[in-house]
């Protein structure tokens, strides 16, 4: 089970300006009040921006997104409307792709940004394929390269009925002059906004429809529970299976690792000594073991790449060398 979750929320900030603010103050809150109570930490990834900051400014906003979502899989929202968000013109995206891939006075924050992307671990986001994606179809590809946390995904999108109702109580030539405001930004993006939709749709994403805020509310909220409720159920029965030697689950009782949180403390304390010894190679340099956020004396003990101090407790670790497997024991204290 997940001890903490922290789904990344992906959309155009200007169009979702109204489902930011609700999540943000009526949905989430009331989501981590819920999940307290199960001992899930639920703290979603909102990163509001505008053009005007400093960093969007510079060209770090498109690293900065791309980075989150990695860090917060396998967890993700993604909310779609009826509008594309920046992109490049034809004419950016060709300067970008056939030049020499550094940052220039004369380009705007967005270009900037596309270029900084490229040169600090997403190199995808320049290339023939992709190199004409707005912004939004970048973060939902960053997801998507992570096949295994499909199940963990959850995408709305919202019926333009949303607005027609919003807007029901104005004159018919007003009412149409503001629904026009929320179509698609230009044939392209019109085009470009469905095929990404279905793109998600092929790949068997689950999909949800919301025409209100307190629609949403509720599809977000029942959809959480039930990851928790999922999660919690695959470690009952997880819990609950013995090894397939008689000797090993035996050995297991005797030790009182029978439940989940146990072994991965025995499973932590086996990878300390493969750090110990220069046996574990670091991808993404600092990292987390399996039971991090545990009452466990092998918590967070990957927060440095070479030397690791813990104070053992209950625990002692032991190397038998003649058969190359290494033990734990459990000491009275």
């Amino acid at each position: 089970m997940f001890s903490n979750i922290n789904p990344y929320v992906c959309c155009n900030q200007d169009e979702f300006r109204d489902e930011i603010n609700f999540l943000r103050d009526i949905t989430f809150p009331k989501l981590r009040e819920r999940l307290i109570r199960l001992n899930v930490n639920f703290d979603p990834v909102l990163i509001d921006w505008t053009e005007s900051n400093d960093l969007v400014r510079s060209g770090g906003l498109l690293r900065l997104l791309l980075t989150a979502i990695r860090k917060s899989s396998p967890f993700f929202i993604g909310l779609l409307g009826h509008q594309y968000g920046p992109h490049l013109t034809d004419s950016q995206a060709n300067t970008l792709m056939f030049s020499d891939s550094s940052v220039r006075l004369e380009m705007n924050w967005l270009e900037k940004s596309y270029v900084i992307a490229a040169q600090t671990g997403f190199s995808s986001v320049i290339n023939e394929q992709t190199f004409n994606n707005g912004l939004l179809e970048h973060q939902i590809n960053q997801a998507l390269h992570d096949s295994k946390a499909y199940p963990f995904y959850r995408f709305y999108f919202r019926q333009f009925e949303y607005f027609e109702d919003l807007y029901s109580h104005l004159p018919i030539e007003k009412r149409k002059a503001e629904l026009r405001k929320h179509e698609a930004e230009s044939d392209l993006c019109d085009t470009k906004i469905k095929h990404l939709k279905m793109k998600l749709a092929k790949k068997g994403l689950i999909i949800k429809y919301y025409k209100s805020l307190e629609q949403l509310n509720d599809l977000i909220y029942d959809d959480f529970i039930e990851i928790i409720r999922v999660c919690s159920r695959s470690v009952e029965s997880l819990s609950r299976k013995r090894y397939r030697c008689p000797r090993a689950s035996l050995a297991r009782e005797a030790l009182e690792w029978t439940t989940l949180e146990e072994r991965r403390r025995r499973g932590d304390l086996i990878k300390l000594h493969k750090i110990q010894h220069d046996q574990v190679t670091f991808i993404y340099g600092d990292q987390e073991l399996a039971s991090y956020g545990l009452d466990s004396p092998t918590d967070n003990t990957r927060t440095c790449h070479k030397a690791i101090e813990r104070l053992w407790s209950a625990t002692q670790l032991f190397y038998k060398p003649y058969c190359g497997i290494l033990w734990t024991r459990r000491l009275s204290v």
